[in-house]
């Protein structure tokens, strides 16, 4: 038997990030209100990229919907980077919901996000 080879691009919106599992502790809140807020953070698995989704650790499991952080700019060391990795710190900038209930020590695990759409030749 032959493999079938598809041509078939798969759509955007079921393609999901292959960071699924990047987590980030929270070492300090340096400051936070409803709409975002800037902490220090350290990447405790998988590599954290800027638009990256988190899901609120503030939020009660099985709530609807889900709150979520967007990690919108990452400083690492003074300098503005695209990514993080284990086991660095940095600062990251985290925008679209509420920030005002997290803590030293409270954990980030990543959401669910469509990837870059598929590029066509």
């Amino acid at each position: 038997m032959h493999a079938r080879i598809s041509n078939h691009t798969p759509t955007p919106a079921l393609v999901v990030s292959h960071e699924l599992s990047c987590t980030l502790r929270i070492y300090e809140v340096e400051y936070g209100d409803d709409h975002g807020g800037v902490c220090v953070v350290r990447c405790l698995s998988g590599v954290v990229r800027t638009g990256q989704l988190f899901l609120s650790p503030t939020v009660p499991p099985g709530s609807a919907p889900a709150v979520t952080l967007t990690a919108t700019r990452i400083e690492w060391y003074g300098r503005e980077v695209p990514s993080l990795d284990p086991p660095h710190t940095a600062r990251v900038t985290f925008s679209g919901g509420t920030t005002a209930g997290l803590a030293r020590g409270a954990v980030l695990s990543a959401a669910l996000w469509p990837a870059d759409p598929a590029v066509s030749s």
